[in-house]
């Protein structure tokens, strides 16, 4: 009787550290114990925070208290993480860290899913997706840290930077931008799109349209009794023109040519 007990602790422990699919990682209830296998698609510009994904899912690792040291992979390392289910307001998380292996590292990107904004949610979490067809709001402020609204076929949502994030400080594009970014959780209350963000890693991650488009304002110098300057720049280069009159009409065409992403 006693060997029989003790044989069932054995069976149970291992098979609570038995590598498995996220997919079958994200249904287990917080506390249990999991080891999975995944790709980052982060560096340091969400924080200590690893999102990893492989072909089923995704999921966050957190190194916090009584997390083993060292870890901070780099985006497209391939690793094997261990550790113990936790919910951060609502995000699914490997916190602590009590092991993990590198297997290879400079792997690319997993393909962003395609997805639209109801799509945001559990399914989602954690997995490097794209939000095509996005409208920012403020375009030509300035992104600071904290959340920035966004708009796709009529829908809305949040992206976050967090401070020392590389898009803080940069312009806000103007037109119609694709969105790509890890899907977090960030509260367990209902605000746009049901407590879930998105979570850009930088500049690349705002894929512009082909479209020509203005970035930022225009600015207006060198104002005298019969003219003055116009300065802008667009996300691609283009000749310099400008339309203008003394109505709203317009009626005359200013034509500087070139083909510049500054124009004046």
């Amino acid at each position: 009787m006693r060997n029989g007990v003790m044989l069932s602790f054995l069976l149970a422990t291992g098979y609570g550290h038995a590598q498995i699919p996220i997919s079958q990682a994200r249904t287990l209830p917080p506390g249990t114990s999991v080891t999975v296998r995944g790709v980052t698609t982060n560096d340091g510009e969400l924080g200590t925070i690893r999102y990893l994904q492989d072909e089923t899912a995704g999921i966050a690792a957190f190194p916090g208290t009584g997390s083993i040291s060292g870890f901070a992979p780099a985006r497209g390392t391939d690793v094997t993480i261990s550790g113990t289910l936790k919910l951060f307001n609502g995000l699914l998380e490997i916190d602590p860290i009590t092991d993990f292996t590198v297997h290879a590292t400079g792997l690319p990107d997993p393909a962003p899913m395609v997805i639209t904004l109801p799509q945001l949610g559990e399914v989602t979490e954690s997995r490097l997706v794209r939000v095509n067809g996005c409208t920012l709001a403020n375009a030509g402020a300035i992104f600071t840290s904290g959340t920035h609204a966004f708009v796709s076929a009529g829908q809305s949502a949040v992206i976050y930077l967090r401070a020392g994030h590389p898009l803080v400080g940069t312009i806000i594009p103007t037109g119609v931008v694709d969105l790509i970014g890890v899907v977090s959780q960030y509260s367990t209350a209902t605000p746009p799109a049901g407590g879930y963000q998105l979570l850009p890693r930088g500049a690349a991650d705002l894929v512009l349209s082909s479209t020509i488009t203005i970035m930022g304002e225009i600015a207006q110098t060198d104002i005298t009794a019969d003219g003055f300057t116009l300065q802008w720049t667009t996300n691609l280069p283009g000749s310099s023109q400008v339309l203008h009159g003394t109505t709203s009409a317009l009626g005359s065409l200013t034509n500087a040519g070139g083909s510049s992403s500054m124009h004046s």
